[in-house]
């Protein structure tokens, strides 16, 4: 899946960003080396790779494969991890339409307090789409 409206401004940021990655984060620089992006993203299930094409790939850690996003929640929770770390992303932060509601179980922050990550029902945005 790719991030929309993609510019050569995300592009070089996306390849500087890569280049500037600690070594001794050793997830993230093995990612970034297997998916050929820059990581934004990681948990136990693989990492979010935004690529400097503007595709976003997933790096599952236990096969140590890449594959492609097939759902689009993901690509959400990378433009949102993106936009978290690096300033240059908040561009492809996702714009709360009008008329969305505040999500029921986040009461709108788009976390889970009590373990520190990402609401699961509105998938880190803070609203659901009516």
């Amino acid at each position: 899946m790719k991030i929309q409206n993609w510019t050569d401004e995300l592009r070089l940021a996306v390849v500087r960003r890569q280049a500037e990655l600690p070594r001794d984060n050793k997830i993230y620089w093995e990612a970034a080396q297997a998916a050929d992006g820059l990581p934004v993203y990681c948990d136990m299930g693989g990492c979010l790779v935004v690529q400097s094409t503007g595709r976003v790939e997933l790096l599952d850690l236990d096969s140590q494969s890449v594959k492609k996003l097939e759902d689009e929640r993901w690509l959400t929770i990378a433009c949102l991890a993106a936009a978290d770390r690096y300033p240059e992303f908040e561009v492809v932060r996702p714009t709360r339409p009008n008329g969305a509601e505040d999500c029921c179980k986040c009461s709108g922050s788009g976390r889970m307090r009590m373990i520190d990550a990402r609401c699961g029902t509105c998938w880190g945005l803070g609203w659901i789409r009516s």
